[in-house]
């Protein structure tokens, strides 16, 4: 069974500006400072259809990144333990938002994900193919 939370709540990281929780999984949207923005995926997305719970948050980080006049969102990969394809079709989904604003409002994803799980760099570079100018990766550890 899923759980999804969005709001305020405090973290190990300070306040996170909005959460989506259930049993293995964790996002976190938190401020970068100004108007920077990081989304901290941690655990394992698993369920067959994850959408119910991750696109009503990414779109409130995508509302959030558009208030603040964002130019980057970074989505932090490194604890991220699996993701399966069911969930990908939320950052499509997030990407055509980027995609449908008016131009001045468009900011950029930039993926950190870690060299070790290989599942992380194809399916950051799947991703690329339909927003290559919004979407970028960097590898580390």
């Amino acid at each position: 069974m899923t759980s999804a939370v969005l709001g305020p709540k405090k973290s190990g990281m300070g306040e996170d500006l909005l959460n989506v929780v259930d049993q293995k999984f964790k996002g976190a949207l938190v401020s970068s400072g100004g108007s920077g923005l990081t989304v901290v995926l941690e655990g394992t997305l698993s369920q067959p259809e994850p959408q119910p719970m991750l696109d009503p948050f990414f779109l409130s980080v995508h509302n959030q990144a558009t208030s603040r006049l964002a130019r980057e969102v970074k989505i932090d990969m490194m604890k991220l333990e699996f993701m399966n394809s069911a969930a990908f079709k939320s950052f499509l989904t997030w990407i055509s938002l980027i995609q449908a604003a008016p131009t001045d409002a468009r900011y950029h994803l930039s993926f950190q994900h870690a060299k070790s799980r290989r599942w992380q760099s194809t399916s950051v570079h799947a991703l690329k193919c339909f927003g290559p100018d919004l979407v970028s990766s960097n590898e580390n550890g």
